[in-house]
């Protein structure tokens, strides 16, 4: 960065400088000075400073805080920008995180880049780890800035005047791997967990057929039948299958066959160098939770929460729409929802998706393999065979223990399956209460066999206001 430019924030020192900032917009007839927190409405600077106080304290809403480009050399003040601390559904719609003005005498200069790698390494210390940036369609200038500091298009949304904002987003967190898409392709069956037997023949060659109507080619492991009992035999039989499966380049994608509880034996295992050097869709349910999150914590490969193979979309047209919509179409946007979702508590949230079954999850953390990203919204169920009333609000605390809760950003809840219709949301709400983030409540994935496709390691949004779950990047290639 230009060494010359500094970063400042406003206090009495700077009063001269300040007034002259406005001033300049003043005399180029401009009254309008984006990103500054009511100084362009001729304040005086002492009560600017107390209104930027009550500002950052979040006593106008959500926090934000401001910050100026100072020039040494000739001792000016040439552009603001304010940084966003959440967003809100406002924010979220139109604003972003990010809004700043160039002064007009110093403008076509390359200070608003500046000023927005500046604002960006302000969120990278606020622990923004995605950070949106909106700019209106008309304005190219603030579109090639935006995109200069690596800001990605999702969208062009209208307020309600009629205005249409680009919407862009940067991603200050590590990189993510995406498989390709499974278009005429071949996918792997896997047993990772419990073996496949006789009796799930007949619903694994319905799934097969499902496949190849699709255009899907379908192999099913070595040892996806093994009759093994012995742990350690199982152990190397099942890290085996998914590496040969991730090696063999005619898979595209790898589908568990069917849940139980081995999977996090196999974790310690696993050459997890393999799995990046062959990047592949992975999908899995119930104790698959091990495998989606760890693979994706030690990957970076976004992986993919959807109903087993045994059953896989089988008799709901709903789990297919999604299937096909996320795998084929590779659609992007709000989540398919069959019943209609409900937020138990309001806001927006963005971060990377995780989760799964909540007590192998919560297991999968005591283990060392739940992702580090910064933020992240937890998509969460379970069912009474797995774990007790007691036991959901054990794991909850133990969530809170792990620093887990603090990273949170929003909940998606489905159900807890258990023959007293105790409701998950009447276990987990009362444990959150400390907590500012949105939660919302579904039934479409879960061990009920409803089940729509949740990529692991995406970037999403949690929208309270309209109970919505959007998928903010592409996660296929």
């Amino acid at each position: 960065m230009n060494k010359d430019i500094i970063l400042i924030k406003p206090s009495k020192k700077y009063e001269k400088q300040f007034l002259s900032y406005r001033n300049d917009f003043y005399n180029n007839g401009e009254n309008e000075i984006i990103g500054d927190l009511r100084f362009d409405t001729n304040i005086s600077f002492e009560k600017w400073l107390e209104v930027l106080k009550q500002f950052e304290e979040g006593k106008f809403g959500v926090s934000k805080s401001l910050y100026a480009l100072y020039r040494k050399s000739d001792d000016k003040v040439i552009g603001t920008f304010t940084v966003c601390h959440k967003l809100d559904k406002g924010l979220y719609l139109y604003g972003g995180h990010i809004a700043g003005s160039t002064c007009p005498s110093e403008r076509k200069k390359g200070y608003a880049e500046l000023s927005l790698q500046f604002a960006l390494d302000i969120c990278k210390k606020l622990n923004i780890q995605y950070v949106l940036l909106t700019c209106n369609e008309k304005n190219i200038a603030s579109a090639k800035a935006i995109i200069s500091v690596g800001g990605k298009l999702e969208n062009t949304v209208n307020d309600d005047k009629g205005n249409k904002f680009q919407r862009y987003w940067i991603n200050l967190g590590s990189t993510k791997l995406k498989p390709k898409n499974l278009k005429s392709s071949t996918v792997g069956v896997i047993a990772p967990s419990t073996n496949l037997k006789e009796s799930n023949k007949n619903d694994i060659q319905e799934s097969i057929i499902k496949c190849n109507e699709l255009g899907i080619k379908v192999e099913i492991s070595k040892n996806a039948y093994s009759i093994s009992n012995d742990k350690e035999i199982k152990i190397k039989e099942k890290v085996d299958d998914i590496e040969a499966m991730f090696e063999n380049p005619k898979i595209n994608g790898i589908f568990c066959a069917k849940g139980g509880q081995f999977c996090s034996y196999l974790l310690n295992y696993i050459h997890f160098d393999i799995i990046k050097n062959n990047p592949k869709v992975f999908t899995g349910i119930s104790d698959g939770t091990f495998l989606l999150n760890a693979i994706y914590a030690m990957t970076g490969l976004i992986t993919f929460h959807m109903s087993d193979f045994k059953r896989f979309i089988k008799n709901d047209e709903y789990n297919e729409t999604c299937f096909v919509n996320m795998f084929l179409d590779k659609k992007i946007g709000a989540i398919p929802q069959k019943s209609a979702w409900k937020t138990l508590k309001d806001g927006v949230g963005t971060g990377t998706l995780i989760g799964g079954n909540l007590t192998c999850f919560t297991m999968l953390c005591e283990m060392g393999y739940v992702p580090k990203d910064e933020n992240i919204i937890l998509f969460l169920e379970d069912l009474e065979g797995a774990s007790s009333k007691q036991d959901i609000i054990k794991n909850i605390n133990i969530l809170k223990k792990k620093g887990i809760m603090q990273r949170v950003k929003g909940i998606l809840l489905a159900d807890y399956i258990n023959e007293a219709n105790v409701k998950l949301e009447d276990l987990v709400l009362p444990e959150l209460i400390d907590y500012d983030f949105p939660i919302v409540k579904c039934h479409d994935f879960g061990h009920a066999g409803i089940n729509c496709v949740l990529p692991v390691g995406a970037q999403v949004t949690l929208t309270g206001y309209n109970s919505k779950l959007i998928i903010n990047e592409e996660v296929l290639q």
